[in-house]
């Protein structure tokens, strides 16, 4: 079997290449191939290369209006021209592939897996929802990557309510020859993720600043992820916070669990949260952990028993939580302990196990 997967690296990129990477060593080890389709940034972008371990097309291009149209005209050819057994399309309900105009006369069958769903965004876009609509119509199955996910797409489509499966992504712990990403202090708080307002990072400053007084002066800081904008190098600088934050970019995905095996404790601020991926992977790691309660957060971490919780957008008890995590090393460890456990509930074999029925079944049909 060859299934084609199709995926929008834009906004989590360090997700969905974990996830590629996991789907594609599942694959071979079943003797089955995966190539990927992904969207082509710009004309510097080659059309065809290797991402992730496996073959991959860069389709349309999205600095062009036609880009939709450019790429769902593409991926049709591909499909064609490798001979794929089944297609698993992987988005958070906006089609920036122009995908549903292909599924309507796509001659294979395509699983459609969501990873986020913001059902009053799309409703505000009529289009937008009607084309996600029609994706997940068309599509042998549909999945989600959490019970939040698969709940909010039913509220939007009433006709999918029990019928979305929920595949949870896995939770790696870290490997024996990650390595250590260079200038990690010796004692510091973690949180990886894009610097943006849905990831909370300028609640993340603003309590971490309040923390201060209260902190060794050798506790740090430390953000794994991408700023897009600028704007929240510009706050830690704001803050006077520059000898205390280090932002160590975004890294290779070894690296981050590297980090998360060496810190003191995690943290997610997120005002959002589909699955929370990274949260998950540091709880894996036997971390103690701060979060947000928030969409499918809720479904794995319980305040008191293997992490702590707080109102998410709620400065004070987000700095409250982590001056718990920071005084108290007893309950750190007893959190930690208990949190481990997560990279039992929510592994990548289990996911690429279910994906792989899914794909035989809706070939099969």
């Amino acid at each position: 079997m060859k299934v084609a997967i199709l995926i929008d690296e834009r906004d989590e990129a360090r997700a969905f290449g974990v996830i590629v990477s996991a789907l594609a060593r599942s694959l071979r080890a079943a003797g089955d191939e995966a190539i990927l389709i992904r969207n082509r940034a710009d004309r510097e972008a080659p059309l065809r290369t290797t991402r992730h371990g496996v073959r991959c097309y860069q389709v349309g291009l999205l600095t062009s209006p036609l880009h939709r149209r450019r790429a769902a005209s593409q991926i049709g050819g591909i499909l064609r021209q490798e001979g794929c057994s089944c297609l698993h399309f992987h988005f958070s309900g906006s089609d920036y592939f122009g995908f549903s105009d292909l599924a309507e006369r796509l001659d294979i069958p395509y699983l459609a897996t969501l990873h986020a769903f913001e059902g009053a965004e799309l409703a505000a876009r009529p289009q937008a929802l009607a084309r996600c609509g029609l994706i997940l119509r068309r599509a042998r199955a549909t999945t989600a990557v959490s019970g939040f996910v698969a709940a909010a797409v039913a509220r939007s489509f009433p006709r999918l309510a029990g019928r979305v499966k929920v595949v949870a992504n896995g939770a790696a712990p870290p490997r024996a020859a990650a390595s250590r990403p260079r200038g990690l202090p010796r004692t510091f708080i973690l949180s990886a993720g894009t610097l943006c307002f849905q990831k909370g990072t300028d609640l993340l400053l603003f309590a971490f600043h309040d923390l201060l007084p209260d902190l060794l002066p050798s506790v740090k800081l430390v953000l794994c992820g991408d700023d897009p904008t600028g704007r929240f190098s510009r706050m830690i600088a704001g803050l006077g916070l520059e000898k205390r934050v280090l932002r160590l970019g975004p890294l290779p995905h070894d690296q981050v669990l590297a980090a998360m095996e060496r810190c003191l404790f995690y943290v997610c601020a997120s005002r959002r949260e589909s699955f929370g991926m990274a949260l998950a992977e540091a709880m894996a790691c036997g971390k103690a952990a701060a979060a947000a309660k928030v969409g499918g957060v809720r479904e794995y971490l319980h305040d008191g028993r293997n992490g702590l919780a707080f109102r998410p957008g709620d400065v004070t008890a987000l700095a409250g939580a982590m001056r718990r995590l920071a005084e108290d090393g007893a309950l750190r460890a007893r959190l930690g302990a208990r949190a481990r456990g997560i990279g039992t509930r929510f592994s990548w074999p289990a996911a690429c196990s279910a994906y792989r029925r899914l794909y035989h079944e809706c070939a099969a049909a």
